[in-house]
């Protein structure tokens, strides 16, 4: 708009992401006045107050939202027109690729796609994306982030599993052992996610999440608890711990 000058003589202010955001007040009343059943807090927290993942997210919590199939309800539709249509082939792959990150750095993209990054991430800011950018960081909407996640599975499907791994791998060199366990063994990489398990369990036992230490067990498999003692002594302890006798007494049987 040419407005350069009145920015300088500080006669034009700016209104940024945070201060349109929702809060949970807001959030709450928004739902009242549409009559939707979701729960504020939860759907504050899903999509960071962001006016439109809001409006969205209620219409989904609606038995007429609900009968949609996932990824072909309004808010996925709405992205796609509003926000994907008009990007180039180059900022449109790059952005996919960018959702399997938690937070977004000039580093991560590095790690993640090999390219330009200080160019693909200043590119990036300048999208005006669903998101919280921040000097060096872009944090995507949860709904905005997830529905990407779903672009990238359908349109770029033999990546979607090789950047996992490299997001998974890049969390354990972290220290993220909980979060790399659960990228990597949720893209089916469980024999990669071992170690990161291994470290990650005993957290998880001090905090009584029974439930996850049992589910990773399972998914790592018997060859790797039975290589590893600390692990099958996390499983039977998990088992117990969560009074599950009967699992125990078949684990007891199989060995």
């Amino acid at each position: 708009l040419g407005l350069e000058r009145e920015v300088l003589a500080d006669q034009v202010g700016g209104v940024f992401d945070h201060e349109l955001a929702f809060t949970p007040d807001e959030t709450s009343a928004l739902l009242r006045a549409r009559g939707s059943p979701a729960e504020a807090g939860a759907m504050h927290r899903a999509t960071g107050g962001w006016a439109a993942g809001l409006v969205f997210d209620a219409l989904r919590a609606s038995p007429r939202g609900a009968a949609l199939p996932p990824g072909e309800d309004a808010l996925y539709a709405y992205l796609g027109s509003e926000v994907l249509r008009d990007l180039s082939d180059a900022h449109r792959d790059l952005l996919l690729r960018s959702s399997v990150l938690d937070q977004v750095t000039p580093d991560a993209l590095r790690a993640l796609v090999d390219a330009d990054c200080a160019a693909g991430f200043d590119a990036l800011c300048r999208l005006h994306l669903p998101a919280v950018t921040e000097p060096g960081v872009i944090r995507y909407h949860p709904r905005f982030r997830e529905f990407l996640r779903h672009r990238l599975a359908v349109e770029l499907p033999g990546e979607a599993r090789d950047l996992a791994l490299r997001h998974g791998r890049m969390l354990a060199r972290e220290g993220f052992h909980e979060e790399a366990a659960d990228t990597l063994i949720g893209a089916g990489h469980a024999t990669t996610a071992v170690a990161s398990v291994e470290a990650a369990t005993p957290l998880l036992i001090r905090r009584g999440d029974w439930d996850k230490v049992v589910h990773w067990c399972r998914e790592i498999g018997e060859d790797a608890l039975a290589a590893n003692g600390a692990l099958r002594g996390a499983q039977v302890r998990a088992l117990l711990l969560g009074r599950r006798q009967e699992e125990v007494e078949a684990l007891v049987q199989r060995m």
